[in-house]
């Protein structure tokens, strides 16, 4: 098998709960990576001690480096211009790696020695109970890939260091969906994409996680990331005749901005209203209500296994009805 070099990066910032989980994945690795960096991100907790730990034991293969700029992309950038390998895998300091999962990637890479990018498949699980929550798919079609979010993830992905240099390497104002900006500027750069349909990925969501964010602030970030992302998409798709594409990714900039607005209802903010108007956000009635019963049942049915959950629902549409009323009302008056 051709050697194939793999530093990993783990950036860290109060992770004493799980730090020891994801360091162990990469560890306990079949084909272990040539190094291991762990980022300090401004941790306050335990976990710089977990990691001079690390370091102390396996003083050949682990390193600690600190990056005071806040935020995983700048703790990701710093791994990636300090890292030695020439593909990297990122892992997030609540996350884990299965087995094998860098020697299963690197005998494609072995196939395919042209790949700028291998895009992997993951698995959801609750970091509170550790059920199932939901698969993390790919698809061998890029434009599919991209316009669904089916390309992998940050984590499952595995990174040629040299192409990611390339494009400046991760964009440290996004605060979410910054695997999806990467990957669209690697499609528009022609690089070259390998699919691996192999599961070897744990990705534990907690209620405080970014993309669950319940702070009316933060989502709003999130959702102007995306309706970024979906406005660069459209310029793309358009740019390359991909047009059946189109009134998907206009839905999805519709169904996100209304789903904060049934969220928050912060409709007296004039950020929001500004993103309505920047963004071209039309009323659509029928995505509104969909939305509605999307959002009403994902926040306020918590027993999702029970039959119960179908009359609960009943009694939380009409218990909320009054924040579609306002969102119908801010949508149709601005």
């Amino acid at each position: 098998m051709q050697q194939v070099t793999i530093s990993a990066v783990i950036p860290v910032f109060n992770a004493q709960q799980t730090l020891r989980r994801a360091v162990d994945s990469l560890l306990n690795q079949t084909w272990l990576p040539v190094e291991i960096i762990l980022v300090d991100n401004n941790s306050t907790d335990g976990s710089p001690a977990i990691m001079e730990e690390y370091r102390r034991r396996y003083p050949d293969l682990i390193s600690i480096i600190h990056q005071p700029v806040p935020g995983a992309n700048a703790a990701r950038n710093a791994g990636l211009d300090h890292a030695g390998g020439e593909w990297i895998q990122f892992l997030d300091a609540d996350d884990e790696l299965m087995p094998e999962k860098l020697k299963h990637q690197a005998e494609l890479l072995s196939i395919h020695p042209e790949a700028d990018l291998i895009i992997a498949p993951a698995r959801a699980i609750s970091g509170i109970d550790g059920t199932f929550l939901k698969e993390i798919s790919v698809v061998e079609n890029v434009f599919t890939g991209l316009c669904y979010s089916q390309l992998g993830s940050t984590i499952s992905n595995l990174w040629r260091r040299k192409t990611l240099l390339g494009c400046g390497g991760w964009d440290e104002s996004r605060t979410s969906s910054q695997e999806y900006f990467m990957m669209l500027s690697l499609v528009k750069k022609d690089c070259f994409f390998v699919t691996d349909h192999g599961t070897n990925v744990l990705i534990y969501e907690y209620p405080e996680s970014v993309s669950k964010s319940f702070d009316v602030d933060q989502d709003l970030r999130i959702v102007t990331n995306r309706l970024d992302y979906f406005e660069l998409l459209i310029g793309f798709l358009k740019e390359k005749n991909q047009h059946r594409f189109l009134l998907y990714v206009e839905r999805m900039k519709r169904i996100n901005f209304y789903a904060h607005l049934i969220q928050f209802g912060d409709f007296t903010s004039p950020d929001v209203a500004a993103i309505r108007h920047k963004y071209r956000i039309p009323f659509r009635f029928w995505d509104i209500l969909t939305t509605y019963c999307h959002r009403t049942y994902a926040l306020h049915v918590p027993d999702k296994s029970s039959l119960l959950k179908y009359p609960k629902f009943v009694v939380a549409f009409f218990s909320h009805l009054g924040r579609l009323i306002q969102t119908i009302r801010f949508l149709k008056s601005t």
